[in-house]
């Protein structure tokens, strides 16, 4: 019942009591003592009415409550059953009976436990929003989806005092617009809600607002569509509403999201828009709170898997770097529970980010039912689904597989004929499989799609699997040179592979995770290259024999393929004797930064005779970063 019907009820049920009760009480006295006072009996009689109709009188408001009640009763199971469906979904994962404790760094607060800190803020915190921020694969959705449920259990327990949780992925808002409440609400996981449901305008909400980054997309293209959405959601709610958002860390420098997000709410709180641009410029505003989540310590990944199904495969690689690097990020610890034996037999060599999804994959695929000789087809259908869901192309209809990736735990449905990944890294994984199966025949279509300054996340799955092609083909020969790639010979490649034939792509994102602000704008066909003729390759002259220079590393590396060749360790490239001409800086083969996928570069801007080491994303182009490229044979071979 409803709280007010249930207050009727409970008023009118205990006036009945006490009437009817003091009715026959008196009318029991009246007759066990048959006083001849007539005032006193009359008095008494009088009583026994009085004590007879509040009896009435309260049976009556007792079946008003009722009635009251028996009104509101649907709209109250509807509210009951979307909260019994959120403790429901999250209680019937299967991750969260294997969930790893984690940490927060809050300000002023210190470390501690992210369920705990965000569960006490929902309740007791004055701010009107906190963001809860982490690296790749830290935990967020399920920090958060633990708050949902969490406050679903108060909320059941206690009534309308407890925030209403409401759950919302965006990442389906990458290819679709809300323009209203109710279709935002319509989107809310794992039950839609409808603006009928019994939700009373003043009650206290909790909107969680995950996957900001999906949303925004790897192509970044949907910054402005997030701040649509922001706004939206701020004007569309009342005050008795409040905010907690998850995202990357990448997504919180690129969209400026923890201003934005003030900014909307300030438009709430004060429509005197003067005012609160003054506060904004003033730094006044402390509306938005901030929450990182912290990697996982050697110490907990060590004690995790040691209690794990796969902890004797664990405690043969335990001392390999290689496996200790990928359980620093509480899902990759979760995948590699399933992912170990497999990585184990294949060896260290593939315990790389890809080896890690691409194991884990198979190990979930053979448990759904599918053949080991079929495998490599749901691996192209999920490079169809990522490709399709992140670029928003069409990525076909296979409702068969579809359903067996779904009870593989890869995909999700999520209604009104909609289905995902379960986890956006997987998404990103096989984006990744689709552009490395497209550079294996020199195509850029799709990295040129891609923003990997702001997505570089993807550069994580894609180098290592470059790397390995590469280091395949390698003869190992000890008869090797490294010589700097010229205008001309970068030009004949172009010329003669297609390569970046659609363009560079451009980025849309305000600065890299390396501090770079990128500077390309416009439309990526307009950026292709004119291979015909004279044209400026970024900075560098594309037919000269002088050096080239603006090319990014997966310009190097296709062409250091096409050759035959590979991209020069960092040792070789500060070995080199450098020329006039030569560009001062160059690309290595090397990891300087993986957690940030930043590739190692020699810079010798400052003093040619010192040159010192640092971190460029891959898909970054600058004027004077160019390359070399490590020959196999005699010193005396030329490049093409």
């Amino acid at each position: 019942m409803h709280r007010w019907g249930r207050l009727l009820v409970k008023i009118g049920w205990t006036f009945a009591a006490v009437g009817m009760v003091a009715s026959v009480a008196l009318f029991m006295w009246l007759v066990l003592t048959a006083s001849d006072d007539q005032k006193f009996n009359r008095l008494v009689g009088f009583s026994n009415i009085f004590a007879f109709v509040v009896g009435v009188f309260g049976l009556l408001v007792a079946a008003l409550g009722i009635q009251q009640s028996n009104k509101e009763a649907p709209a109250e199971a509807a509210i009951t059953s979307i909260l019994r469906n959120q403790i429901g979904y999250y209680d019937g994962a299967g991750w969260t009976k294997r969930a790893i404790q984690l940490f927060v760094q809050r300000e002023g607060v210190g470390r501690a436990s992210a369920a705990t800190t965000l569960k006490t803020w929902s309740l007791s915190s004055k701010q009107r929003a906190i963001i809860l921020t982490g690296e790749f694969g830290c935990g967020k959705t399920w920090v958060l989806l633990r708050l949902a449920r969490d406050l679903a259990k108060l909320r059941l327990r206690h009534g309308a005092s407890i925030p209403f949780p409401v759950y919302l992925s965006l990442g389906r808002l990458a290819h679709t617009k809300v323009s209203s409440k109710a279709e935002l609400m319509a989107l809310a996981f794992p039950t839609p809600i409808s603006l009928a449901d019994g939700i009373g305008p003043g009650e206290p909400i909790l909107m969680i607002l995950d996957g900001i980054d999906e949303m925004v997309n790897v192509s970044g293209a949907n910054i402005d569509r997030v701040k649509a959405l922001l706004s939206l959601v701020s004007q569309s709610t009342s005050r008795s509403t409040r905010f907690v958002v998850g995202c990357r860390a990448q997504t919180l420098g690129a969209v400026r999201l923890s201003d934005e997000l003030e900014l909307a709410l300030r438009r709430q709180e004060d429509h005197d828009a003067t005012k609160w641009s003054n506060e904004q410029a003033l730094g006044s505003m402390a509306f938005v709170g901030l929450l990182t989540i912290e990697a996982i310590t050697a110490e907990q990944a060590d004690a995790y898997l040691s209690r794990s199904p796969a902890a004797s495969t664990w405690q043969k690689v335990r001392s390999e770097p290689a496996f200790q690097n990928l359980a620093h990020a509480s899902f990759t610890l979760s995948l590699l529970v399933d992912a170990l034996p497999t990585l184990y037999r294949q060896g260290a060599a593939c315990a790389d980010l890809p080896g890690l999804y691409a194991a884990a994959t198979t190990a979930w695929l053979l448990r759904a039912g599918v053949a080991k000789g079929d495998i490599s087809d749901y691996e192209l259908r999920l490079q169809q689904v990522a490709t399709a869901h992140l670029l928003g192309m069409n990525d076909g209809e296979h409702p068969e597989m579809s359903k067996i990736l779904d009870r593989a735990g890869i995909l999700k449905e999520g209604g009104q004929g909609w289905s995902g990944f379960r986890h956006y890294t997987f998404a990103e994984y096989y984006l990744a499989c689709a552009i490395y199966r497209a550079t294996e025949t020199h195509s850029s279509d799709i990295l040129g799609r891609v923003d990997l300054i702001y997505a570089y996340n993807v550069n994580r799955f894609l180098i290592p699997m470059l790397n390995r092609r590469a280091a395949a083909a390698d003869s190992g020969s000890e008869n090797e040179r490294v010589a700097v790639v010229t205008g001309t010979q970068f030009r004949r490649f172009l010329k003669e592979t297609g390569w970046r034939r659609k363009g560079y792509g451009y980025w849309r994102s305000i600065a890299g995770v390396d501090g770079i602000i990128p500077w390309e704008t416009g439309d990526p066909g307009s950026l292709a290259i004119a291979v015909d003729g004279p044209q400026d390759l970024l900075g560098a002259d594309g037919v000269s024999q002088n050096p080239i220079g603006g090319i990014s590393w997966y310009d190097a590396f296709q062409y250091a393929c096409w050759v035959g060749g590979r991209l020069p360790t960092t040792e070789e490239v500060l070995a080199m004797e450098t020329e006039n001409g030569t560009p001062p800086r160059l690309w290595t083969g090397t990891w300087h930064r993986e957690i940030s996928a930043l590739i190692q570069v020699v810079n010798r801007v400052d003093d040619p005779a010192t040159p010192r080491l640092e971190g460029i994303n891959p898909d970054l182009r600058v004027e004077n970063l160019g390359f070399a490229v490590a020959l196999h044979g005699l010193g005396s071979m030329t490049l093409p």
